[in-house]
Order: C-alpha cells, then structure tokens, then sequence
C-alpha cells in the first residue's frame, strides 16, 4: 500500500472531482466512513486486554487509534484520490487504481489487497462464530463447536456473495442494511461507554444475571425511526428523502441520534450496577 501512495498520488488531481453529491452524498459517505472505522476499532483494540491496568491511558488510546486511523482513514483517502485517476472511461475501479502502477507492483498490490481481504473477513468470520457461540446454543460438539459455526457462517456469507456477482446494485443494498444497524448498535455503544465512564465493566462479561434490556431495546427503536423517516432504499423510501430527494440516505445518523437518546432515558430505567469487577468463574 506504500507503493500504491507512491504510484497514485502523484498523478491523481483532486481538482478533477466532480462532487455535486450534495448533502445526501456527503451524508452517506461519511456515514460510511465513520461505522466501517468504528466497526474495526475492537480490532484495533485488542491487543490492550494484554495491558497492565497500570499501562499509560494516554498511550494505550492514541496507539489504538492510529492503528484504525492508518489501516482505515489512510487508506480510504487513497481510494478517492485514485478516483481522479485519468482513465478509459469503462474502465473498472481496479483497472482504474492500478492504471498508474508498474505491471509488477499493480500484481503486487493487488495480491496486498486479495490477502487483506482474506484476512479481514477470516476475523469477521470467527468474530461472528463467537458471538454465535456466546448465545449458549449447545447442540454441536463443545470441542470444535468454534470450527464448526465458522465453517457454516463462512459458506453461507460465501453463498450469498456469489449470489449478488450478476447485479453490483444488490451488494450496495446490502451495505445499505448494515448502516440501517450500525448507527444504532454504535449510538448505544457511545452512550453506554459514557453513562458508565470511571467505571468497570469486565465483570459483566460472565455475569449471567446482567441483562441489558435497555441496549437491545434502544437499537431496535432507533433502527424502525431512522428506517421509517430517512432511509433510501431501492425496496422503501422513508419520509424525508420522499418529501427532500436531496437530503438522501441518513438513516445511519439519525440511528446513530436516536439510539444515544432512546438509550439515555431507558438507562435509568435498567436499574442495575454501573460497574462490576471481573470475577473468573469455575469450573
């Protein structure tokens, strides 16, 4: 990716945009922007759960962050400027992104981007096992129930890909979707992360008995408002982009608002500790 900075900023120009996307674009992208560096940042994260709880604050943050500011913003920086690339005009994304690169760095960078790829779902894959795991659903074998629910959920997500090969439009429906779940699901994540600040919550992790209705209840609300007002799609137009076309696909930010505001209230209902020591259980 370093060689492809080198090989595409020089020649791309930024004046050659042709914008006009208005605020529905610039809604939508940064909607994009920010719920796929969001949705990384456990990633990036996780190395501090090796940390001393002594380990500097500060350093702890600003390393995680960058580690999703480079692999993220960084990157897809990269993919607007090379947008601005001259090329034939039925060129493809790929052939227009390494249109600037030596044959053998474009194989090269190309190569980067199919192991990245690989890699990046391989963690999206088990991630999705464990949480399918987590729900406690005991039918398959204990000692390769991870291996298992990962092969299955690996297939299906491969089925499903090939399915929307023929017709590009269905995978950004599908983007669509997630959105219409990602602002909610971080809304309440930011909310909850500043309601129990100063606290700790490792303890709740293996406490059977903690139930946070109020969380689950928050999204789904949030999710049915900013659908029914602001979504966008091929299957629904909500409200607003009905009555304002220009104002677009916002249902990820509305969702984002909504659940921040919806979780604020419910939370004073949940009626629960706001911390909890982590407490191993045994066997």
């Amino acid at each position: 990716f370093i060689l492809a900075i080198f090989t595409i900023v020089p020649n791309a120009d930024v004046s050659l945009a042709p914008g006009g996307g208005g605020i529905g674009g610039f809604l939508l992208a940064l909607g994009t922007a920010f719920g796929y560096s969001a949705g990384w940042n456990p990633y990036a994260a996780d190395y501090t759960r090796y940390l001393s709880p002594n380990a500097p604050k500060v350093a702890t943050g600003v390393w995680a962050g960058l580690g999703v500011f480079v692999s993220c913003t960084v990157l897809m920086s990269l993919g607007v400027v090379s947008a601005t690339l001259v090329a034939a005009p039925d060129a493809s994304p790929t052939d227009v992104f390494t249109s600037t690169m030596p044959s053998a760095i474009a194989a090269f960078v190309l190569l980067a981007i199919v192991i990245g790829g690989i890699s990046a779902n391989a963690i999206n894959i088990y991630s999705g096992s464990m949480s399918f795991v987590a729900l406690g659903f005991g039918v398959l074998p204990e000692r390769l129930r991870r291996a298992m629910v990962a092969l299955i959920l690996g297939a299906l997500g491969g089925i499903i890909a090939f399915i929307g090969l023929s017709d590009i439009s269905q995978y950004q429906n599908f983007l669509f979707v997630i959105a219409y779940w990602v602002g909610p699901w971080l809304g309440v994540i930011f909310a909850d992360w500043f309601l129990r600040r100063r606290n700790r919550i490792d303890g709740f992790l293996f406490d059977k008995k903690h139930n946070p209705w109020a969380g689950f209840l928050a999204m789904a609300l949030a999710m049915i408002l900013s659908i029914w007002l602001f979504s966008n799609q091929v299957q629904y137009v909500g409200i607003v982009p009905t009555a304002i076309p220009e104002f677009g696909d916002s249902a990820f930010e509305f969702g984002f608002i909504f659940a921040i505001i919806f979780y604020a209230i419910l939370f004073k209902f949940q009626r629960e500790r706001k911390d909890e020591k982590m407490v191993l259980p045994t066997q």
